[in-house]
């Protein structure tokens, strides 16, 4: 019995003027699969399903997929795809069609969050300067509950009244 296939996410997004329609589709694979033809072969025939549907084939919509996993497999196919696709000069990824408008990227774990921290350093850095300042000012969990208990800028009444149970 073959059960049917479903994406893990699928996300949509929409310009303000509604000329262009985004759409992403996220393929995540447990920890213990290793990614490689396969797995990417599951991303490519969520592609052709969707390409078969007129619904999803409005000439304003942009098609993004990512296979996520781990890490790759040892076969050395996913890296040839990176290989083949470098002339794009996108990193991650592994297919491109339809003057770009639809790509498959391929990414681990590793790499995520290694290019969250990148391009978030700056705001990860000012969070931890606020935090050893915010610790040096207070002694304890009561200080903390103290401080914002007299902070001015808190609400003493809620802004919307609770309703009154009757």
């Amino acid at each position: 019995m073959k059960k049917n296939k479903e994406m893990d996410l699928y996300m949509i997004r929409q310009d303000r003027k509604g000329k262009l329609t985004e759409n992403v589709v996220v393929e995540l694979k447990r920890p213990t699969v290793s990614l490689g033809e396969k797995q990417l072969s599951q991303v490519k025939k969520y592609l052709q399903v969707i390409r078969k549907d007129d619904r999803f084939n409005m000439g304003n919509a942009k098609w993004t997929f990512y296979l996520v996993g781990n890490h790759f497999n040892t076969s050395g196919f996913l890296e040839g795809e990176l290989e083949n696709n470098k002339n794009h000069g996108e990193e991650h990824l592994v297919y491109w069609v339809d003057n770009g408008k639809t790509k498959i990227y391929v990414l681990k774990w590793s790499e995520i969050f290694d290019e969250f921290s990148k391009r978030h350093e700056f705001l990860l850095d000012r969070l931890k300067l606020q935090e050893q300042l915010w610790m040096k000012k207070h002694n304890s969990a009561d200080d903390v509950v103290e401080d914002i208990i007299d902070n001015s800028a808190t609400l003493k009444k809620p802004l919307i009244p609770k309703r009154r149970e009757k």
